[in-house]
C-alpha cells in the first residue's frame, strides 16, 4: 500500500475504535443502571413502615432517586456516557417504567399487605427490558453520531493541509509552516471536541453514590419471624403501648387489651386519633410494639414469619387503592397470579361486584386506568373486597371501609362486608355506629385504652362513653 494509504488507515483505525468504545460504554451503562434499579426496588419494599415516616425517605424522594441518581452515578463514572445518561433519562422519565416505580413506591403499604412484593418486582424487571430495549437503540445512535463528530475531526486537518498546500503551491508559504499550522488546528479541534466537565460529574457522582448505597445499608426488622403456621383467626391484644417512632412522647396506645375467638365479628369504636387504626398497622406488622403482647393462636405474632402472617390477614381501608391493569389482575394481586378466572368471579359474587363487573363491554378484562379512575368509588370498594377474599383470609380488617361512600353504595359495599365476615374473625373500625350494631363485641377506644366492652345493646344499657357516643352521633344525623 502507498504511504497515503497507510497514514489514512491509522487515522480511521482510532475511529473505529472510539466508536466501538462508545458503544460498549453504554450498553454497560445500561446494564448497571437497571441493576442499580431493581435493587433498589427489592430493598424498599422489605422495608417496616417507620423507614418512610421520615421526609429523607418518603415516597417522593425515592422515586426521585430511582430515576435519577444512578444516571448522576453513571456520568461520572464515565465521560463518554454523559450523553448517553442524558437521552436515557430522557427516556425513562417518560417511560412506563418511571410510572410503575412511581405506582409501587407510593403504594408500598398495600403491597406489603397483599404479600405481592416478588409480583412487583417481576413487572418492574420486566419494564425495565423495554427500557433496556429504546436504550440500546439509542446507544447505537448515538456511538454513530460520535463516529461522525470524530470524523469532522479528521476532516479539519484534511481541509487545512489541503488549503495550505495551494499555498505552498503558490508560494505563499513553506512546507514546514504548513505542517506547523496543520497540527495546530488539528489538535485545536480535538481539544475542543473532548471538553468534559470531569470534576463536577465526579462531585455529583459521588452525592449519588452516597444516596443508592443508603438503600444498601439500612437493615429491615419486618423480616424476623421464620414460623409459618396456619391461624384459625383467634387473637389476644395484652397490655400493648406503642408511640410512633417519630413522636416517642406521644402514646397512641396504652395498657391495649383486646381478644376475640375465630370466628368473630369485633369492632373498634372511638373519636379520632384514639389508637383504633393504630392497632391494624400493629397486626400488620408494620410496626412492632414497645410494650405488651399480640398472639395469634397463643403465639407472638413477632415469632410469625412477616409475609406468612399478611397472607392470612385481609385489609379493607377506607381509600381503596387499584393498581393498573384489568378488573381480574387486579382481584388476582390479593393471592396469586396464578388464580383461574372462576376463582375471580367467585370472589366478585361474593363481594357484591359480578353484577357490575360482568355488564361491563369488556367484563373482567376491562382496565381500571390510575389508580382505578375509571370507576366509581363504590365499585373500586367492592372490586377492593374482593381482592381482600380470594386469599380466604383467616382475619378481616375492615377501616372505615364505607365512610367515604354515598348511602346507595354504602349499602351495597356494607351487604359485601356481611357477607365476607362469615366464616372469618372480622375486626371492624367505624364511624357510622349503624354499620356495627350486630357484631360480637365493641371495644370503645379513648386516649390508647379501652374505656368499655360488649355488645351494642349491653353498652347502650350501661349508658357510658359509648351510648354518648351514640346519641351524639343520632343528633348529628338528624
Amino acid at each position: 500500500r502507498t504511504r497515503s494509504s497507510r497514514m489514512s488507515s491509522r487515522r480511521i483505525q482510532p475511529l473505529r475504535e472510539n466508536e466501538k468504545m462508545y458503544f460498549f460504554s453504554g450498553k454497560a451503562c445500561e446494564s448497571v443502571i437497571s441493576s442499580v434499579k431493581e435493587r433498589i426496588l427489592l430493598r424498599v419494599l422489605h422495608r417496616n413502615a417507620e423507614y418512610f415516616d421520615t421526609p429523607e425517605t418518603s415516597n417522593a424522594t425515592i422515586v426521585n432517586d430511582i430515576n435519577q441518581q444512578p444516571g448522576a452515578l453513571i456520568a461520572g463514572l464515565d465521560g463518554r456516557a454523559v450523553l448517553f445518561v442524558w437521552c436515557s433519562t430522557t427516556t425513562i422519565v417518560c417511560d412506563v417504567a418511571a410510572l410503575l416505580a412511581l405506582e409501587i413506591f407510593s403504594q408500598t403499604r398495600t403491597i406489603q399487605i397483599m404479600a405481592v412484593e416478588k409480583y412487583f418486582e417481576r413487572r418492574y424487571t420486566h419494564s425495565q427490558e423495554s427500557v433496556k430495549s429504546i436504550q440500546r437503540r439509542a446507544t447505537l445512535i448515538q456511538s454513530f453520531i460520535w463516529a461522525v463528530s470524530n470524523g469532522c475531526l479528521y476532516l479539519f486537518g484534511l481541509v487545512s493541509f489541503g488549503a495550505g498546500a495551494q499555498f505552498v503551491y503558490h508560494g505563499l508559504m513553506t512546507g514546514q509552516q504548513l505542517y506547523v499550522v496543520g497540527i495546530a488546528v488539528e489538535l485545536t479541534a480535538w481539544a475542543i471536541a473532548f471538553i468534559n466537565p470531569t470534576f463536577p460529574d465526579l462531585v455529583r457522582a459521588n452525592a449519588a453514590a452516597r444516596i443508592l448505597y443508603s438503600y444498601y445499608d439500612l437493615p429491615s426488622p419486618i423480616d424476623e419471624g421464620d414460623t409459618k403456621s396456619e391461624l384459625s383467626g383467634a387473637f389476644a391484644v395484652r397490655n400493648v403501648t406503642f408511640a410512633y417512632p417519630t413522636r416517642q412522647e406521644q402514646k397512641v396506645a396504652k395498657s391495649l387489651c383486646i381478644s376475640a375467638q375465630a370466628g368473630d365479628s369485633i369492632a373498634l369504636v372511638g373519636p379520632s386519633g384514639c389508637g383504633k387504626s393504630t392497632l391494624i398497622s400493629l397486626f400488620e406488622r408494620f410496626y412492632d410494639q414497645q410494650e405488651g403482647t399480640i398472639k395469634f393462636d397463643g403465639l407472638d405474632h413477632r415469632q410469625i414469619a412477616v409475609r406468612h402472617l399478611r397472607r392470612q390477614i385481609a385489609l379493607v381501608g377506607q381509600e381503596p387503592v387499584l393498581f393498573q391493569g384489568s378488573i381480574a389482575d387486579n382481584i388476582r394481586l390479593g393471592c396469586d397470579s396464578s388464580m383461574s378466572l372462576e376463582d375471580v368471579r367467585e370472589a366478585c359474587r361474593m363481594s357484591n361486584a359480578a353484577s357490575f363487573v360482568e355488564n361491563l363491554p369488556e367484563g373482567y378484562d376491562t382496565e381500571v386506568g390510575t389508580k382505578g379512575r375509571g370507576l366509581s368509588g363504590g365499585q373500586k370498594q367492592r372490586i377492593a373486597i374482593a381482592r381482600a377474599l380470594i386469599r380466604k383470609p383467616k382475619i378481616l380488617l375492615l377501616d372505615e371501609a364505607t365512610s367515604a361512600l354515598d348511602g346507595e353504595s354504602e349499602k351495597i359495599v356494607q351487604e359485601a362486608i356481611a357477607k365476607a365476615s362469615v366464616g372469618r374473625t372480622s375486626v371492624s373500625i367505624a364511624h357510622r355506629l349503624a354499620t356495627i350494631k350486630d357484631v360480637s363485641r365493641i371495644y370503645f377506644i379513648e386516649d390508647g385504652s379501652v374505656c368499655e366492652s360488649g355488645t351494642h345493646e349491653e353498652l347502650i344499657n350501661l349508658n357510658g362513653k359509648y351510648a354518648s357516643y351514640v346519641k351524639a352521633q343520632s343528633l348529628e344525623s338528624s
